[in-house]
């Protein structure tokens, strides 16, 4: 190694895993100690001091936000950043690691897409086990769920989305599954599916099929599961629930059907 090397420049072996990015409130992520809360960055093996450095959402809304540990060396502390620009990989002893593209003393620790509650406020999360916060070390499985506000009605006899806002967003690393249970009721007419879950738009990943045993708009319960593999770059996706019409009979959705999801690494 050199000098120069952006990973490491002592012989020691990158202790990168002794943190995670949590959610500490409606404005702040905070980076905390796992282990001996040591962190390569800029080459340099770091302790993560107390109380844990925070970043605040910020400007621009409903993007993807990748956050970052940097030194500061007048204050000798580690400080995190927010930013729109993704990260690369850079090969170290024993493993790799994610730093800043074009900023190699910056290093990944996680991911957000803060949102406008209202105007000129800027939040991370609706809620603490929220899917748009990730840490890139010292994954957990996260989950999160919503709930439809009265009946929804589909006259289309093409797939369209049942209620936008009876979606579920979430970001993913590459390489992450995702497995969606949804459950309600349901009256519709004829004997195609009326239902089905859709992964980021109208493509079905799981349908409900009618067997015509049921008196024409009685309601009926159904549940769906289904489950994706995301490989492409990291970032944001939604699932939301698709209907349809069939023989020309609206398709409606009860109020109260619960749509969830569960994210593994």
């Amino acid at each position: 190694m050199t000098a120069g090397d952006p990973y490491i420049q002592s012989g020691d072996e990158p202790m990168s895993g002794n943190c995670r990015l949590v959610y500490k409130g409606f404005h702040q992520l905070e980076l905390r100690r796992c282990g001996d809360g040591q962190i390569v960055i800029g080459g340099q093996a770091r302790t993560l001091q107390e109380p844990p450095p925070t970043v605040t959402s910020r400007l621009p809304v409903d993007t993807d936000q990748y956050i970052y540990a940097r030194w500061d060396e007048p204050r000798g502390k580690i400080k995190l950043e927010a930013s729109t620009t993704g990260p690369i990989s850079l090969a170290g002893p024993g493993q790799e690691m994610e730093v800043k593209e074009g900023e190699p003393e910056k290093t990944l620790v996680g991911m957000g897409r803060p949102f406008e509650q209202r105007h000129r406020h800027y939040h991370w999360a609706h809620r603490p086990d929220s899917l748009r916060i990730l840490t890139w070390h010292n994954r957990r499985p996260r989950s999160d769920r919503t709930h439809l506000r009265g009946d929804r009605e589909t006259a289309s006899a093409e797939w369209d989305e049942a209620a936008v806002d009876f979606r579920l967003e979430f970001l993913t690393w590459t390489g992450e599954t995702v497995r969606l249970t949804v459950s309600g009721e349901v009256r519709c007419g004829g004997t195609r599916p009326c239902l089905a879950l859709g992964f980021g738009g109208i493509v079905p990943a799981a349908e409900v099929s009618l067997d015509g045993s049921d008196p024409p708009g009685a309601w009926r319960p159904f549940a769906l599961t289904a489950e994706a593999r995301f490989e492409a770059a990291p970032g944001h996706h939604f699932a939301t629930l698709l209907a349809r019409t069939d023989a020309g009979v609206p398709t409606t959705v009860r109020g109260g059907a619960t749509l969830s999801a569960v994210l593994m690494g």
